[in-house]
């Protein structure tokens, strides 16, 4: 998943416009592109598979929700794939069905069904019923809410160089270890990580040799603010930009850089 995050750049402000390429999502987070429509909730809230033009295959069924679609050959088998049950209806026979449809989580629509009822090409998760592809069993990502997709028979993941991986097996790219961010789902990989440097809150400036902050209006304002006096000098000795720049906590050049 290529983001641009957590929402603020470097120096503290919030993110509101993304580069080329770039999807902006509420949260302020930018993620490429290619990421929009394509079946994965990669925005927190999901907004990136929110009014999406969706077609399906030749050989699939549409559903009449118009999000979804379903193998042809699953239309009227008694059992309910589509979220909405209309892969069931003007059936030539009535059929009693077997399963109900729960909400999709992670990156596709998933149905619940009765243990062994899948479809051949479909793997049961163990903990739930849930019936997910069969090509996502040993993909080296965790689909079932339990992982129970990539259990101890898979063979080992490589992940590719620039990747890391997380103890149910999926890849995350490496500079996505202690982000803030649960991407490998257990939070291990935001586990041991050093200590974060201290900050100020947004408005304030930080005294360089103390773990103080000021009000940003206080700084060269005449007034000793810092234990030391640092907000008086030397930055009030300096360029009026590059006086701003100190302030700020940024060099006027320097921009967001992309997570990975």
């Amino acid at each position: 998943m290529n983001t641009w995050g957590p929402g603020l750049d470097h120096a503290g402000s919030t993110i509101s416009t993304c580069p080329s390429g770039y999807f902006l999502c509420p949260d302020h987070r930018c993620i490429a592109s290619s990421l929009v429509c394509d079946g994965d909730l990669d925005c927190m809230d999901g907004s990136d598979e929110e009014n999406c033009e969706f077609s399906c295959a030749s050989y699939e069924f549409a559903c009449a929700s118009g999000d979804q679609c379903v193998n042809s050959r699953y239309r009227c088998d008694g059992v309910f794939d589509c979220r909405d049950h209309s892969d069931e209806r003007d059936c030539r026979e009535s059929a009693t069905p077997k399963i109900y449809i729960t909400p999709f989580c992670h990156h596709s629509v998933q149905t619940t069904r009765s243990p062994g009822l899948c479809h051949d090409d479909e793997f049961q998760c163990q903990a739930d019923g849930v019936c997910v592809p069969g090509a996502w069993e040993c993909d080296g990502h965790a689909d079932c809410e339990d992982g129970s997709d990539e259990h101890s028979s898979c063979a080992p993941v490589t992940c590719r160089p620039g990747y890391v991986q997380c103890p149910n097996k999926m890849c995350i790219p490496a500079g996505w270890l202690c982000d803030g961010d649960n991407d490998c789902r257990d939070m291990s990989d935001e586990q041991d990580c050093p200590t974060p440097p201290f900050r100020c809150p947004a408005g304030q400036w930080l005294c360089p040799t103390d773990r103080a902050c000021v009000a940003v209006a206080a700084v060269c304002d005449g007034q000793r603010d810092c234990p030391d006096g640092a907000d008086e000098s030397p930055v009030c000795s300096t360029s009026p930009v590059e006086t701003e720049a100190a302030v700020v906590g940024v060099s006027p050049t320097k921009s967001v850089h992309s997570r990975i």
